[in-house]
């Protein structure tokens, strides 16, 4: 099991974000995962210098990023987290979670985990979130040797 996670400080009137990778399992060698974060409303900082809505992360097969995987947003509106390429994993999930700001309504509802894309509501000034997308991979079964047949 690996975590990844990196935090950063939020500025007044901004929300903070991270893309956390879970993996269970061994995923083959050289295996990498693209994770998608698209906003509606919401401009995405580091790396939204130019009014950025979309980012796309990178993982490494240990699920360490590859790419900033800390955020900070300015405006109001949502975030679509969606992993775009796998790794050929047998299950892929999505939880959200608040990790900071008292009061702050749910970032995200559901909040999973469930199969399906995320979508974070970014509303709340000085506050702090989080989703954590898991891969599993799960050994095939062992080949069943055929029947020794005698006489």
């Amino acid at each position: 099991l690996w975590l990844a996670a990196f935090t950063t400080s939020a500025a007044p009137g901004t929300a903070e974000f991270e893309i956390l990778k879970t993996v269970n399992g061994a995923p083959p060698v050289g295996t990498t995962f693209t994770v998608t974060l698209a906003c509606d409303g919401v401009t995405i900082f580091p790396g939204g210098e130019n009014g950025q809505t979309q980012v796309v992360l990178r993982f490494d097969a240990t699920g360490t990023p590859l790419d900033p995987a800390a955020f900070r947003f300015e405006g109001s509106g949502t975030c679509t987290i969606t992993e775009t390429q796998t790794g050929g994993a047998t299950s892929v999930t999505y939880e959200c979670a608040l990790t900071a700001g008292e009061g702050a309504p749910p970032p995200c509802t559901p909040g999973g985990p469930q199969t399906s894309p995320v979508t974070l509501n970014v509303t709340t000034p000085r506050s702090s979130s989080s989703v954590t997308v898991t891969n599993t991979f799960e050994r095939p079964p062992a080949p069943v040797a055929p029947p020794r047949l005698t006489g």
